[in-house]
């Protein structure tokens, strides 16, 4: 057959086939040679009539990143400075009596410190010191103990002055608890943010236990605090969100906005309990804001504050409880939106403004005599004479109550002796300021002394 003829019948068996698979026909019918040369000339494609087989595919194994080990590092038998340059995970363990943990990474390190039953102690400087890093994680886990047993060596370049000492952000928690001792200067001190997550603290220090400088936050943990100057304090922004802690010092909290968000707070101040006072000029005014919590205030006698604004007194939610002769003192407005605020025993609806002044007098000018006093068994006593400490200071006088038990504000000082108030030709104490503790961009040294 020539190609000329195979060519014509190929169209019009192409023709055909199509009009027949269109009604359904199949192909069984047609010479295998001319559907052969209809395929081989792109008339006709063949079907793969082949059922598919389906067949489970091995599962594809997925390998997690491995992580690396935790360096670990022992104490025991160690003295002098351990720095820790890269980021990365550290487990402490064991105990020094004359050593420090220094971290000295770059700012965009991470570092993650575990504190395993580990104690540190160091004559004349911090315990923990973070002087270079992005943020580092202060876990606590079993008991442990940091301490600074000696007076701190600051020097311009170098002005570390607390147990825990850090230049970044600081966030410290665990299931752990630590004791932190500072017999001079704070227990924890961060120039930069400062959390506390969860653990539990014992603090004992001569100035602020806990000092954060733009932000400082907790969130939970058992806190308990014994300082001779401010309990928690923060420039910037303190914020409370929960946690279990009970202050014993002259002022409990203090920063420029202190806000209240929950927790179970007891305070026993002979200054302030909670204290909002322009310390960060990034904030318009001084607020305090409490919005939950559980709150209780026991004030000293004499010229204290429960609750002291410069600026405003916002009370939104909470139960406050507050036991002194000046329960609360603004600057500002006082809002009372919502709460529970009990003062001296007697719930208030509103928040008063009280402070601390001159002795009461009659329409003459004459000062009232003071009102009958009562010892706590409801018995009348004679107001207590005035005593002065060596320095010629007033002391404060024991509690006075009512006839119906209770608490008195105490009586108004007697004046100050001559000379001890610029008045009577003696000169007035000197107006140059105490140089204070400042923080520099180029303090980046640490004394490793020990």
């Amino acid at each position: 057959m020539n190609n000329k003829f195979k060519k014509l019948i190929a169209v019009i068996t192409a023709t055909a086939v199509v009009l027949m698979m269109t009604a359904g026909c199949d192909l069984s019918c047609y010479d295998p040679e001319i559907i052969d040369y209809l395929i081989a000339i792109g008339k006709l494609v063949p079907i793969d009539d082949t059922p598919e087989t389906t067949e489970e595919s091995e599962p594809t194994e997925v390998t997690e990143p491995e992580v690396p080990e935790p360096q670990k590092i022992d104490l025991n038998g160690t003295e002098g400075t351990i720095t820790i340059t890269e980021a990365g995970s550290y487990v402490v363990t064991g105990s020094t009596d004359n050593g420090m943990i220094l971290v000295d990474a770059t700012k965009k390190d991470v570092i993650d410190i575990t504190l395993d039953n580990a104690t540190i102690i160091n004559p004349s400087t911090a315990a923990i010191c973070v002087m270079k890093a992005q943020k580092v994680n202060l876990t606590l886990k079993g008991k442990c103990k940091l301490e600074t047993s000696g007076i701190f060596e600051t020097t311009e370049d170098n002005r570390v002055n607390a147990v825990i000492y850090s230049k970044t952000d600081l966030c410290i928690g665990g299931d752990g608890a630590v004791i932190i001792s500072a017999s001079q200067g704070k227990a924890i001190t961060c120039k930069d943010s400062l959390y506390i997550t969860d653990g539990t603290y014992v603090i004992d220090s001569l100035e602020d236990a806990i000092n954060g400088k733009d932000y400082v936050n907790i969130s939970g943990g058992t806190i308990t605090i014994n300082a001779s100057d401010d309990g928690i304090h923060a420039d910037g922004k303190l914020q409370i969100d929960g946690g279990t802690i009970t202050i014993d010092a002259p002022e409990g909290l203090e920063g420029t906005y202190v806000v209240i968000n929950g927790g179970d707070i007891s305070i026993t101040s002979s200054d302030d309990g909670i204290n909002a006072s322009l310390k960060d000029e990034s904030y318009e005014k001084p607020v305090v804001e409490i919005n939950s919590g559980n709150i209780t205030i026991v004030m000293g006698p004499g010229d204290t504050d429960g609750i002291d604004s410069n600026g405003d007194i916002i009370i939104n939610g909470g139960y406050i409880d507050i036991t002194g002769s000046s329960t609360c003192d603004y600057d500002g407005t006082a809002t009372f939106n919502g709460g529970t605020l009990v003062l001296n025993g007697e719930e208030a609806s509103e928040i008063p403004n009280q402070f601390f002044g001159p002795p009461p007098v009659d329409e003459n000018g004459n000062p009232l005599p003071p009102p009958p006093m009562f010892d706590e068994n409801g018995n009348p006593i004679d107001p207590p004479p005035m005593e002065f400490d060596e320095n010629g200071n007033p002391l404060p006088p024991p509690p006075m109550y009512d006839e119906n038990g209770n608490l008195l504000p105490p009586p108004p000082p007697p004046p100050p002796p001559p000379g001890l108030d610029g008045q009577n030709g003696f000169p007035p104490p000197s107006s140059q300021q105490v140089p204070t503790e400042s923080d520099t961009e180029n303090d980046e040294t640490v004394s490793t002394n020990g």
